[in-house]
């Protein structure tokens, strides 16, 4: 995503409160502001450029092993290992799937059946998605659901006193996506690190 620059009589609102003549009229939809941008958001004009590119020039099939097959690989893995480059992480540890709600079952699930030392207990904020809940649920142990407080945050207090029970891991998302809160990861981890816990964290609407 890209900032938003609000406007007034077609002239562009800066950070500074003053206006300059440059109108993005890619916020103004339908003559209304639109601010559900975490939810979906207009293509910014190089993605956009780029993907139609790949889409016109590489459209093989990465599995295949001709000419255009091979070139979609080559992308698809240049591609994985700069986005973890980005993470700081490894390439052969970055899993790509078709959606979120594939990667949140993938991480929830295969974490409890892979983990079967730590306390078979699963601790879910009050506010994450359906998917992540549904997934937590289907787990096969204990879920339990820590509420948030007024402002739609976790409470840290809350989520210490189930850690102290023992839990295999912890679901927290990053950004709350009917409200907006934005959630305390590094306070989060800590507890998570203090406890022995593993963190999930579902950052769908912040990526």
């Amino acid at each position: 995503m890209y900032p938003y620059r609000p406007t007034v009589a077609g002239r562009a609102v800066n950070s500074n409160g003053s206006t300059s003549p440059e109108d993005d009229s890619r916020f103004i939809i339908g003559g209304i502001v639109y601010l559900d941008h975490a939810s979906a958001a207009p293509w910014h004009p190089a993605a956009l450029t780029t993907y139609l590119r790949v889409a016109e020039t590489l459209f093989g099939d990465p599995t295949r092993r001709h000419v255009q097959g091979r070139r979609a690989r080559d992308l698809l893995e240049s591609a994985r290992a700069a986005i973890a480059r980005a993470f700081g992480g490894d390439p052969d540890r970055l899993v790509m799937t078709s959606g979120a709600t594939e990667a949140v079952h993938l991480a929830v699930l295969g974490t409890v059946a892979g983990n079967r030392t730590r306390p078979a207990r699963v601790v879910s904020t009050a506010i994450e998605h359906s998917a992540v809940l549904a997934a937590a649920d289907a787990a096969g142990v204990e879920h339990v659901r820590v509420p948030v407080d007024g402002r739609g945050v976790v409470r840290l207090d809350a989520l210490e006193d189930e850690l102290r029970r023992g839990a295999v891991l912890v679901n927290c998302l990053h950004a709350s996506h009917e409200v907006g809160s934005i959630q305390p990861l590094a306070d989060v981890a800590a507890l998570c690190r203090r406890y022995d816990a593993l963190l999930h964290v579902d950052a769908a609407q912040t990526a």
